[in-house]
């Protein structure tokens, strides 16, 4: 039987691994996302906003510590009783 504290480790960590999943699967889009929000408000075209290489990939490790602790936890959840 899985207490309650188990539950919400297993809801928080199922969320961690979908984000990312997300940022390992897409880094490209959600760096662009971060630079096109970054962009408002100035003078430059939304159009011709790009991510640098290193922050796709940042983003794309990010995602994956993320995703590992969310997976740690959701096997956690489990293990509390």
């Amino acid at each position: 039987m899985v207490s309650e504290l188990g539950y919400a480790r297993m809801a928080l960590g199922g969320a961690l691994l979908l984000v990312g999943a997300v940022s390992v699967l897409f880094p490209y889009k959600i760096a662009l996302l971060r630079e096109v929000v970054d962009a408002v408000g100035s003078t430059r075209r939304l159009e011709d906003v790009a991510p640098a290489n290193w922050s796709v990939l940042l983003t794309r490790i990010g995602g994956g510590v993320v995703g590992a602790v969310g997976l740690l936890w959701l096997l956690q959840g489990y293990a509390v009783v």
